[in-house]
This record gives structure tokens, sequence and C-alpha cells, in this order.
């Protein structure tokens, strides 16, 4: 009797052990491994093995709904589920690149005085130097994805090189979020860019689009990129220019420290944007809609060989 006893704890003991230790499906200690030609490239956008072979099947609100349950949720408890909520008549998302910086703090102050959101695509390298910043723009409700960790061109060398900043961009959002960075990125330069080789840049979009990663670009640029320091009367006169005949845009920005004037125009642009009605979005809680309307305009993955 005792015998059996003993052995029935050392049983109960063996089975806590095991089921301790099982690695659920999808669980982000599993890391997914793609091909590309002979070599094999890690991604934590992708947990499971099992997932790269659906990702081409999954539908778009499948996917992002792994993503809302961390990220702010829409300000009133009865706004529809963002996947059944149907296009605005003008709907606009305010996007900046290459921050944070210093100036990113008083782009913040701009939104929150007018009760806007807006999306940041980030770079790690600055998200170390400036930490805080990443988590105000997450507790004030931003978007926060990933934009490389050194925005530096040499990656586009290779689909490895690529994937390798991207990631490690991924990893240093990750560490001061506590969370997953959102399933979008946005290549420096864009997904057109002319500083890579064209076959290479190819082979890199056909490669994210084909397992689940959205490259997003822009359909409005405000130039204020197009020299050091651009002025702001400018740079507001290109963006209305733009919007003139949209109803829906995706603006480019930028949020880098030397973008002084970016800061001195985006009041008046916002401006422009609501006494011309439009609905200010982000790509945090984007919908099906918004989703499919980036697509057909190429904003999303444009170029890509495959979905």
């Amino acid at each position: 009797m005792k015998i059996n006893i003993c052995i029935l704890a050392i049983l109960i003991v063996l089975c806590t052990f095991i089921s301790g230790h099982a690695v659920p499906k999808g669980s982000h200690e599993t890391k997914a491994v793609y091909q590309s030609g002979a070599a094999s490239v890690e991604s934590g956008y992708l947990e499971t093995a099992e997932e790269i072979e659906d990702s081409k099947l999954q539908s778009f609100k499948d996917k992002m709904l792994r993503y809302y349950k961390d990220w702010p949720k829409p300000s009133k408890s009865n706004e529809p589920s963002p996947k059944d909520r149907p296009l605005s008549p003008k709907e606009v998302f305010l996007t900046f690149d290459d921050g944070p910086s210093p100036n990113t703090e008083k782009i913040l102050k701009i939104l929150n005085d007018n009760g806007v959101k807006a999306s940041f695509f980030v770079l790690g390298s600055c998200a170390e130097r400036y930490p805080d910043m990443v988590k105000a723009e997450y507790e004030g409700g931003m978007a926060i994805l990933n934009h490389s960790y050194s925005h530096n061109y040499s990656m586009y060398k290779s689909l490895e090189g690529c994937t390798e900043d991207f990631n490690r961009g991924r990893d240093v959002l990750k560490s001061i979020l506590g969370i997953e960075p959102l399933s979008f990125i946005r290549f420096p330069g864009g997904s057109d860019n002319r500083v890579s080789n064209s076959n290479t840049m190819k082979n890199i979009r056909d490669t994210l689009a084909g397992k689940g990663i959205d490259y997003v670009d822009w359909n409005v640029s405000s130039e204020d990129a197009s020299a050091a320091k651009v002025p702001a009367d400018k740079i507001r006169s290109s963006t209305i220019s733009q919007l003139s005949h949209r109803n829906f845009a995706v603006i480019l920005m930028h949020d880098a420290g030397g973008k002084t004037t970016t800061v001195e125009a985006l009041p008046s642009i916002i401006d422009y944007l609501k006494t011309q009605g439009f609905v200010f979005r982000t790509f945090s809680d984007i919908t099906t809609a918004e989703y499919n309307e980036m697509l057909k305009d190429k904003i999303i993955d444009r170029g890509a060989a495959t979905k």
C-alpha cells in the first residue's frame, strides 16, 4: 500500500512538472523561421511554423486581434468593434518617422492639445536614448511601430541584413513597452527607395509581405525631409496641396531632432484637416475597411508580388 502511494505521488509530481513546462502553440518562446533561398531568417513577428504556413490565408482581423488586447482602446466604450467600423467620409493617418527626439515631446503636446492621435514609426537607436518618450507616446494613445534600429541603408544589401536590423529595432521597443510592437513596419526611405538594389529590395518586400508582415508607405508627403531644414510654410503648403483631392490620406512627417519646422507647421496642418472634416486615425486600432483601402491605394505592401 505504501509503495502504491509513493508511485502515485511520483506520477503527480511528474505531471505537474511537464504541464508547467509545456510551450503552448503560438507562444512567444517559439521563434519562427522562414526560408529565403538557402538562408534561414528568424523573426519574432510570426510565432510558429504553423502560423508561417497559414499566414497567407489568415484574415486581417484575426491577425490583429492579438494586438488589440495590449494597445490603448478607443476612447468611447460604445464605439463599434474595429473589424466592423465602416470608413468615414474623410480619414487621415498622421505618421512621424525617425524619432523619438526632443521634438517628439513638442509634437505630443500639440497632438494632445488638439485631441488628435498619430502613429510613430520609431528607430530603435533613438528609442534607446529616449525610452521615456516612447512610453509617453504609448501612454498617450499613440501607435508605435518599427522603423528599423539604425536607419542605415546598408541594411538593404541583403534580406538577412534588413531582417536583423528590423528585429533589433523590434526588440528595443518590446523591452521598453513590455509588449510586442504592432505588426506594421516602415522601410527607411520607403519600400521603393532608390538607394537599394531593385532586385534585393523586391526580394525583401515579397518575403515580408508573404509572411504576413505589412510594410507601410504614404500617399501624402509633407516634404519636410526634402532638405535639412524646410520652411514651415512650405511643409504646410506641400501637405495641403496633396490633400485637396483626397478623402483618405496617410501623411509622412518626421520627428527627428533637426525637424523643428515640422513642429512649427503641425498646428496649422491639423487645423486644416479639422476644417475639412477629416477623422484622425492610427494603426493601433486600424479597421478592416481602412486596411483594405490602404491595400487598394498601394500604401500597404506596395509592389509586393504576394500577400
